[in-house]
């Protein structure tokens, strides 16, 4: 009898290992994993325009408020970066980080009720467009381009 327990504890082990295993291991071909794009959150936020900065300098701004625990600005990231590649030099990309209290009153001045939320500004820095939510790179860039020309 122990015998037979002792070959089920061992049968039990091996079937747990394997399927460990398989639940754990790399796909090959997956997207990129949450874990990558909460990575890119900050890169991205990093090589944007500092708020003060954008106001003053007299081109128009695109600016996103966000979290990084935001499921849909992490999917938003590559689109924005891309955005950034092809308009960054005519317009200021800021973001915003909501969960940051220095920026408070300018969630507040743009009525900012959820993220990611973007507003884009002309030179005057008046806003003309608000998005709220997963905004496709092709409505995006109308926007951007309209914006610029």
């Amino acid at each position: 009898m122990s015998r037979n327990i002792g070959a089920i504890a061992v049968a039990l082990v091996i079937f747990f290992l394997g399927g460990t295993f398989v639940l754990t291991r790399p796909v090959q071909g997956a997207q990129t994993s949450t874990v990558a794009d909460l990575m890119t959150l900050p890169a991205i936020a990093a090589q944007s325009v500092p708020y003060g900065e954008a106001i003053a300098n007299g081109k128009p701004a695109f600016i996103e408020f966000y979290a990084d625990w935001c499921m849909t600005c992490q999917a938003m990231a590559p689109t924005l970066a891309k955005a950034h590649e092809r308009f960054g030099a005519a317009i200021n990309f800021v973001m915003l980080n909501i969960d940051d209290p220095q920026w408070q009153s300018t969630v507040a001045t743009y009525k900012v009720t959820g993220v990611p939320h973007f507003v884009l500004l002309e030179e005057e820095q008046v806003a003309v467009d608000t998005f709220i939510g997963k905004v496709p790179f092709q409505i995006l860039s109308e926007r951007l381009s309209s914006l610029v020309g």
